[in-house]
């Protein structure tokens, strides 16, 4: 079944402290989801009006719940809705609903996907972000239930969808500036904490900008609902040097870095949206981090990450005091974690995720003899030749021998890509070079499921596939030169363009992608909008 046939139902958390930014993620996912064909409802408890008509005004269904989110009220109405509904797709959104939550509403779904981070016990097709290793940082006291069940009790793998590449960013609700004014002295700081905060480090990083700074520092502090020390920080607000603004909305964090020089966070998943607006930032690593997260900015230039200490805090505040003395007057710095944060995190998100849901939906076998004679069809289509390298018939006699010598090959692989139904609707094949570092990918689709998206999901999967069993360090595509559509399907599943080359006496555009979905280093703007 194709994308264009199926609904995807999501449950999301969202509510009075909690904020809407899951729902707005949720948005973005159900967008890009209904622009490929599917359909989409949302359930829901406490949001604002003007969020409920958001979502119906985008095009979904949508749901409230009035009930505590996780409880067994909510576990009944939830039921209702999915029985009615008969969704193909179920999502869950949030660490309210726990394993048996989850296992008890997914029976009627075929496929699972599990977002905001957390990983139960119940296999899921697909798990968005996270770090499972950090369970209890989220004031999760059972850190059972947000481990994955062993393999040999999966009935299906979960694959993981982690990194700045899979962040679900809304980038209708806040486009991503071309660039960023970059200030020669950075005088607006945001400060955002996510968590209970036990260390109270939200506070130690205010007192150390109070000690090093005057009343001509502007503070914003966001601190989530479950943070623990709301009365201090208000008494500290009294006697602060610096001009202290504190914010228990977090869904204000878009206009509050729209106009910020410069952020402090303890390394939460929102820090990719501070990187996708372009703003540069220390990450301060806490029991909430995630450490996934901090590691891919700060390994790409997006931010500074602060090692974390046992210790009391002395040797973290005084790293930090070094950072920011650093960073508040160096606009050359700052100017580049800004470029490298939006280059990293570039609002395609839920296209990736949308191309790994419908490759959950396609599988594929290995080719055999018996394939031959499709394969023959397939490479003589008419509209396939057009736009080929290699534009000539092939006759039976030949293809016949090519197929049998590359079914025997050692540095050769061809499968058969089948849709929900088993049905075969193309075939990828791939060959080894370079002392098998690099695969050179072709494919090609039958006529009758062109046009539908499915190029980007043949893609996504053939992609997946080859770094899964070969353990290549990168792959190499050549299309024709104004096979316009095609280079699209590359680029919209992380293949970046290099130098076009003559093959065939044609001029191909080659596409290559690495074995990570994290932006190439050197990726330029340019290329990524081509």
């Amino acid at each position: 079944m194709p994308l264009s046939q199926s609904k995807m139902l999501i449950r999301v958390d969202a509510g009075i402290g909690i904020g809407a930014k899951r729902v707005n993620a949720m948005l973005a996912l159900a967008r890009e989801y209904r622009r490929r064909g599917g359909q989409t409802v949302m359930v829901v408890n406490e949001i604002p009006n003007s969020l409920l008509r958001r979502i119906e005004t985008e095009g979904s269904s949508v749901h409230q719940i009035d009930c505590t989110s996780g409880s067994p009220d909510d576990r009944f109405e939830t039921q209702e809705i999915i029985d009615l509904e008969k969704p193909d797709w179920l999502v869950i959104c949030g660490n309210a609903f726990d394993s048996d939550f989850v296992k008890s509403v997914s029976k009627s779904a075929e496929f699972l996907i599990l977002a905001d981070g957390h990983e139960r016990s119940t296999p899921a097709d697909l798990v968005i972000g996270g770090d499972s290793s950090l369970a209890i940082a989220h004031g999760d006291t059972d850190a059972e239930l947000f481990q994955p069940a062993p393999p040999e009790q999966q009935a299906r793998p979960s694959q993981r969808l982690t990194g700045p590449a899979f962040a679900l960013v809304d980038s209708a609700k806040v486009a991503q500036p071309a660039s960023r004014k970059i200030v020669a002295q950075a005088r607006r700081i945001l400060v955002w904490n996510h968590g209970p905060d036990f260390d109270n480090w939200t506070l130690r990083t205010l007192q150390t900008l109070s000690d090093m700074a005057s009343k001509r520092l502007i503070v914003d502090c966001v601190a989530s609902s479950d943070y623990r020390h709301f009365a201090e920080l208000e008494n500290f607000k009294r006697h602060s040097k610096v001009t202290l603004r504190i914010h228990r909305n977090v869904d204000r964090i878009e206009p509050l870095a729209e106009r910020t020089d410069l952020a402090v966070a303890n390394g939460h998943a929102g820090c990719y949206r501070l990187a996708y607006l372009g703003v540069p930032s220390i990450l301060v690593t806490t029991p909430e981090s995630n450490l996934s997260v901090i590691e891919a900015l700060h390994r790409h230039r997006a931010a500074l990450s602060l090692a974390s200490t046992t210790e009391s805090g002395t040797n973290r505040s005084t790293d930090l005091v070094s950072a920011l003395k650093k960073l508040l007057g160096d606009r050359f710095h700052r100017h580049s974690m800004s470029r490298h944060g939006m280059e990293l995190v570039d609002g395609e998100g839920p296209k990736r995720v949308v191309n790994r849901m419908a490759g959950c939906m396609v599988s594929l076998r290995t080719a055999t003899l018996d394939d031959c004679e499709i394969f023959w069809h397939w490479r003589n289509d008419p509209e396939t030749r057009s736009v080929s390298l290699d534009a000539s018939i092939i006759p039976w006699a030949t293809h016949a021998e090519q197929f049998q010598q590359s079914l025997q090959s050692t540095e050769a692989k061809a499968w058969v890509v089948q849709n929900h139904a088993k049905d075969p609707i193309g075939k990828i094949s791939v060959q080894l070079q370079d002392g098998g570092r690099e695969a050179i990918l072709d494919l090609s689709l039958d006529q009758r499921y062109r046009g539908r998206g499915t190029g980007s999901v043949l893609i996504e999967t053939a992609a997946q596939k080859i770094f899964g069993e070969f353990g290549v360090e990168r792959i190499l595509a050549q299309v024709r030169a104004g096979n316009i559509a095609t280079e699209r399907s590359f680029r919209n599943t992380g293949f970046i363009s290099i130098a076009p080359k003559i093959v065939n006496g044609v001029m191909a555009n080659q596409f290559l992608r690495a074995a990570t979905l994290e932006r190439l280093p050197g990726e330029t703007q340019k290329s990524k909008a081509a």
